[in-house]
């Protein structure tokens, strides 16, 4: 801990130790989440696997970003799909040589974020290179059956009719190993995480962002439909 404008507050440049949360009755000091190896993982995942017959459900890797954690997704993917349980991934996929052909090996879903096509923009905004995000969603794209692009709309970034044409001038010129059109989650700009930014004591960037214009995914659903795309708001 340290002293921050006069108030207690947890020090992050130092690792979490093990079992402080325990050490307060109050729960004024959480760790939220648990460590698993692989195998502890799949045990416990596999305690639903009659759920998952039933919905004909299964089992997501989200984010953080599921792609960095090479090893263990490799395993876990290969532990469930041979139970014959379903697995998506999804990723923001700015991750450099990710064990793509491996993963492509399996039977998966993958749901891909899709910020923007301009890299100028995107370095700008998100910190990150283009190049790396565009060219995992192009292997992906041309190696796996079963993808659904993601496009969360944020205002001042990517929501102008400019940044919708040219997000779908680009998906529409995709060479893609699935049958049918590119199938596409318009994703409406949200401030849930403002929460967790404030809880790790950092600024949240789009605070005072004003909220989207709801006719604007309607429109960027309107013109993927005309384009022959399969489009859905929210996903």
């Amino acid at each position: 801990m340290r002293e921050v404008d006069g108030r207690p507050s947890p020090d992050r440049s130092k690792p979490v130790p093990r079992g402080l949360d325990s050490l307060c009755p109050s729960l004024a000091i959480r760790v939220a989440g648990r460590d698993f190896e692989d195998g502890e993982l799949v045990t416990e995942l596999l305690k639903d696997e009659a759920f998952f017959r039933k919905s004909d459900g299964g089992v997501t890797f989200s984010g953080g970003e599921p792609l960095i954690h090479r090893d263990f997704l490799l395993n876990c993917v290969a532990a469930l799909r041979n139970k014959g349980i379903a697995v998506a991934i999804e990723t923001c996929l700015a991750v450099k040589d990710p064990p793509l052909e491996r993963l492509l090996a399996w039977p998966i879903h993958w749901l891909l974020d899709l910020k923007h096509v301009l890299p100028g923009i995107f370095r700008e905004k998100t910190g990150g290179d283009l190049g790396t995000v565009l060219g995992n969603l192009t292997r992906i794209a041309a190696g796996a059956a079963s993808v659904t692009f993601r496009i969360p709309l944020i205002p001042g970034f990517n929501e102008s009719d400019e940044d919708r044409k040219g997000i779908f001038d680009f998906l529409a010129g995709l060479d893609r190993a699935g049958d049918g059109p590119p199938k596409v989650h318009i994703l409406p700009y949200h401030d849930l995480a403002a929460g967790k930014y404030s809880h790790l004591g950092r600024s949240y960037p789009y605070a005072g962002t004003a909220r989207l214009d709801p006719r604007i995914p309607e429109m960027w659903k309107k013109d993927a439909l005309r384009r022959g795309f399969h489009a859905s708001i929210g996903g």
